[in-house]
C-alpha cells in the first residue's frame, strides 16, 4: 500500500471542486531485494462528473512528471501505472524509492463546459515492483497429496484357498494414505512468502445456464461454499453439465431457500466461505475439506454424477423424501451413539492466517446437560474443527452451534433390507420415515419415530440393504 506522509490515510479519499485539488500519498522505504525491472502504481478509483480531467503524479527529485488522463466513468475500475522509466536510474539501481506521489485534478479543460464538476474517488492505492531476485535463503515448503490405495485384508495363502474351493474372492478395501513431499525453493533476501488480500474466484456462465434460478450471475465473487465446490469440479477435475447433478447444488445453495442458510440458522447470503489453496492436494480432498466445514455430503449418485445432500440441525426436518413401509424390509437391526462419542463442546478455530500458517480466532458452542440425560458424567466432550476455509464470524458461530446440535446427542442406527425394488431410488443423504413400524419393536426403549438419513445403501434388482441414522 501507499502512504499518506501528511495525514492518517483513509480508505476513501475525494478530490471536489475548484479548478486545481491536489492530494499526496508517498511510496514507503523498501528493503533492496534485487534488480528492479519495472514500477508501477496501482489505482482502484471512480470519476464522478465531466470527461476528461487533467491528471498527472509527480515523482519529484526521484524523476520526471507522469501524465495521463482519467476516464468517466461510474463504477470502480483498477489501473495500472507504469512509472519505470520516470524514476532516475541511480535511484532505481539503489531502491531510493521513498518519495512522494501527488495526483493533481484539474478542471481547467472544461471550464468553458461548466467546470467545477470533478471527483476523483481513490478507494485503494498501492504501489507493485518486479524484479530479478538476488540470492537469499532457502525455505523447505511441504507439498501434501492423499492417495488411494487398495489391499486385500486376507494373505495370498487365505486367498488362494477361497478361490479354489470355490467360495467368494473377498472385496478389495482402500485405505487413503497421506503422502508428504519437501521441496527447497529460494525466497527473496529479508523476506519469507508475501501474501495479498484479494477477491477470489468468479462464478462462470455455467451458474446461469440451464435456465438455472439461483440468485447468483456470471462475474461476481464466489462466496457460497455449495458453488465453490462446484467450481472446483468443473475449473480443476472439468467435469461438465452432464456430470454434475446441479440441480441439488441449487437445492442446497439457492439465495431464496437454499437448505444451508437452514443448516447454518442464517440467511444463505450471510454463509460466506473464503480460503487459498496453495498447497497441492487432489480435487476430491479439497471438495471433502470443505464438506466437513458446511455439512455437507457429495459423492456419485447412480447415474454417475456428483451430488450434494445437506444435514440439517433436528429441528428442521418436516418432511422426508420417502416413507418405508416395515412391512417391505427385513429388519437386521439397531445401534446407538456410544456416550462416550457424544460432543458437547465445540470449537471452531477460523481466521487462517497464511503467513503463520494458524488459526487466529475461534468460535465455540457448548451444552452443560446433554451428557447428564443419558450418563451421571456430564463433563464437557471436545470437538474441535480447524475452519481454514472460513474467514467469517458469523459463519464459524453457525457453524459450531450447527456442529453442537449434530453432536451432542445419542443417535438411533437401524439397518434394514429392503424386498422390494420400490425403493431403489433412495440414494446418500435422502431422509426417510417409516410407516407400520411395530410398537413393540423398540429402540432401546423407545419407540422408532422422527426421520432418519440413509447414510449408506447397495443395491441389487429385488432391493437395497440401508443404513439409516436418525436426525431428528
Amino acid at each position: 500500500m501507499l502512504y499518506d506522509p501528511t495525514q492518517t490515510v483513509t480508505m476513501e479519499t475525494k478530490l471536489s471542486n475548484g479548478f486545481v485539488d491536489t492530494f499526496s500519498l508517498g511510496i514507503p522505504k523498501i528493503e533492496k531485494l534485487g534488480e528492479i525491472s519495472a514500477v508501477k502504481l496501482i489505482f482502484y478509483w471512480e470519476m464522478d462528473g465531466y470527461n476528461a480531467p487533467e491528471n498527472n503524479q509527480t515523482v519529484g527529485s526521484h524523476g520526471s512528471d507522469k501524465t495521463w488522463t482519467w476516464s468517466d466513468t461510474n463504477a470502480y475500475v483498477i489501473t495500472e501505472l507504469d512509472i519505470t522509466s520516470n524514476i532516475i536510474s541511480s535511484k532505481k539501481d539503489n531502491w531510493d524509492l521513498e518519495m512522494p506521489v501527488v495526483i493533481t485534478l484539474d478542471d481547467a479543460p472544461n471550464e468553458g463546459a461548466g467546470g467545477n464538476g470533478q471527483k476523483l474517488y481513490i478507494k485503494e492505492a498501492g504501489i507493485e515492483i518486479e524484479y530479478k531476485l538476488e540470492k537469499g535463503f532457502e525455505k523447505k515448503v511441504e507439498t501434501v497429496e492423499y492417495v488411494k490405495k487398495e489391499y486385500d485384508s486376507m494373505s495370498p495363502q487365505e486367498y488362494d484357498k477361497m478361490y479354489f474351493e470355490g467360495q467368494p474372492a473377498q472385496d478389495r478395501e482402500t485405505e487413503t494414505i497421506r503422502i508428504v513431499t519437501h521441496t527447497v525453493k529460494e525466497s527473496p533476501k529479508g523476506l519469507d512468502y508475501v501474501f495479498i488480500g484479494a477477491k477470489g474466484r468468479k462464478y462462470g456462465s455455467w451458474i446461469d445456464d440451464n435456465s438455472r434460478d439461483n440468485g447468483y450471475n456470471s462475474g461476481q465473487l464466489i462466496q457460497n461454499p455449495i458453488y465453490i465446490i462446484e467450481d472446483v469440479l468443473r475449473t480443476e477435475l472439468s467435469l461438465t453439465d452432464s456430470d454434475i447433478d446441479y440441480t441439488t447444488f441449487d437445492a442446497i445453495g439457492n439465495i431464496t431457500n437454499g437448505t444451508l442458510g437452514t443448516a447454518f440458522g442464517d440467511s444463505v447470503v450471510d454463509v460466506k466461505f473464503a480460503f487459498s489453496q496453495y498447497k497441492f492436494i487432489d480435487g476430491f480432498s479439497l471438495i471433502n475439506k470443505i464438506c466437513k466445514q458446511a455439512g455437507l455430503y457429495f459423492f456419485i449418485n447412480g447415474e454417475g454424477k456428483a451430488t450434494l445432500r445437506q444435514r440439517l440441525r433436528a429441528s428442521s426436518y418436516s418432511s422426508a423424501d420417502a416413507t418405508i413401509d416395515f412391512n417391505d424390509c427385513a429388519f437386521k437391526g439397531f445401534s446407538r451413539t456410544n456416550i462416550g462419542a457424544l460432543r458437547n463442546d465445540i470449537s471452531i478455530n477460523y481466521k487462517y492466517d497464511y503467513g503463520s500458517e494458524t488459526t487466529l480466532d475461534v468460535k465455540t458452542a457448548t451444552d452443560s446437560t446433554s451428557k447428564s440425560k443419558y450418563s451421571a458424567d456430564s463433563k464437557a466432550s471436545k470437538f474441535i474443527i480447524d475452519a481454514d476455509c472460513i474467514q467469517d464470524a458469523t459463519t464459524a458461530t453457525n457453524l459450531a452451534s450447527s456442529y453442537l446440535d449434530w453432536l451432542k446427542d445419542r443417535k438411533t442406527t437401524i439397518k434394514i433390507d429392503t424386498v422390494r425394488p420400490k425403493y431403489l431410488h433412495l440414494e446418500i443423504g435422502d431422509i426417510v420415515s417409516f410407516s407400520n413400524f411395530p410398537s413393540t419393536l423398540k429402540a432401546y426403549g423407545s419407540a422408532v419415530s422422527g426421520y432418519f438419513i440413509v447414510s449408506e445403501i447397495s443395491k441389487k434388482p429385488s432391493g437395497a440393504s440401508m443404513k439409516l441414522v436418525e436426525v431428528s
